[in-house]
């Protein structure tokens, strides 16, 4: 079992939090509303 941790003023995008999760998607939830990973290119885009 893993334990999901917070990490404060990380996301790369708005220096806010980003949970474990979403560290392989790359930005928080505030700033990407989608919960699955999306190509470097389409992240940007976004």
């Amino acid at each position: 079992m893993v334990v999901p941790m917070i990490f404060k003023e990380m996301c790369p995008n708005c220096n806010g939090e980003i949970e474990s999760e979403r560290l392989k998607i790359g930005v928080c939830k505030k700033c990407l509303k989608e919960d699955k990973e999306v190509e470097k290119t389409e992240l940007c885009k976004k």
